[in-house]
């Protein structure tokens, strides 16, 4: 049997969740959460209890096993997408304004953006980074998108390290009336919507797939499956997908 429950991020509330979990008899327990710090002792408690604690998304130093994503490859493939779309776009030599938006309080984030910027260099160097933004979801997105094109109406790409924030500056690039075929956005996560922009030909022209939900859902019973057997690893990685124009068919039947 399985039980999901959301926490909101909320540390209090999560850890309610995870001695309820415990007192009902769970035997995994699987937690996404950016307040490891505050959940740690009462996680620890549950493995006492024998309960095997996986870390999803984002890793726990003290779970049993932990099942994340490589942020600092997903975002290079970004990088390197951005750079091989304004070679083709406006040629090798030319000089481009980019912004970037970053959130600092989540290592893994930092991760990637860290690595979109070390896949641009690499495939596209002739770039400035003039702006930066801080959004955590599509409407701060849209809204800082709008502040840094109105301050720097020469940007032609934003990188964006969600696709949530990529749909929300993406509608401000719409909205403000910018050529979408001279315009680059790309983005991590791989998300229904964000294909289907990027199959409609619109600014967002790729994002990095991290296995989608059902791929990711079956790799981690597999993981449950492998520890009941003893034969689990300690930490497992969901696979970064780039989607481009080129591929995109394919992920939507998925």
């Amino acid at each position: 049997t399985v039980t999901a429950v959301q926490h909101n991020n909320d540390a209090a509330k999560t850890i309610t969740q995870i001695e309820n979990f415990v007192s009902s008899g769970c035997d995994f327990i699987m937690i996404q959460s950016g307040a490891a710090d505050a959940i740690k002792d009462t996680a620890l408690a549950a493995q006492k209890q024998g309960v095997c604690i996986i870390g999803t998304g984002t890793g726990l130093d003290f779970a049993d096993m932990n099942y994340t994503n490589d942020n600092y490859d997903a975002g290079y493939l970004d990088g390197k997408a951005m750079g091989e779309w304004i070679n083709e776009t406006f040629g090798e030599d030319y000089e481009i304004q980019i912004a970037q938006m970053l959130y600092d309080q989540i290592p893994e984030v930092t991760q990637r953006t860290d690595g979109q910027i070390a896949g641009l260099t690499e495939v596209h160097p002739k770039f400035e980074v003039v702006a930066n933004g801080h959004p955590t979801d599509a409407a701060t997105a849209m809204s800082e998108t709008e502040n840094i094109l109105t301050a720097h109406p020469d940007i032609q790409a934003i990188f964006n390290w969600g696709d949530s924030m990529a749909m929300g500056s993406l509608e401000a690039v719409r909205a403000m009336g910018y050529d979408e075929s001279q315009f680059c956005i790309v983005s991590v996560d791989g998300t229904q919507e964000a294909l289907e922009e990027i199959k409609a030909g619109s600014a967002l022209k790729m994002s990095c797939s991290l296995g989608g939900p059902v791929e990711q859902g079956i790799q981690q019973v597999d993981m449950l499956k492998a520890y009941v057997e003893g034969t689990n690893e300690d930490h497992y990685y969901s696979p970064n997908i780039p989607i481009d124009a080129s591929n995109v068919d394919e992920y939507l039947e998925k």
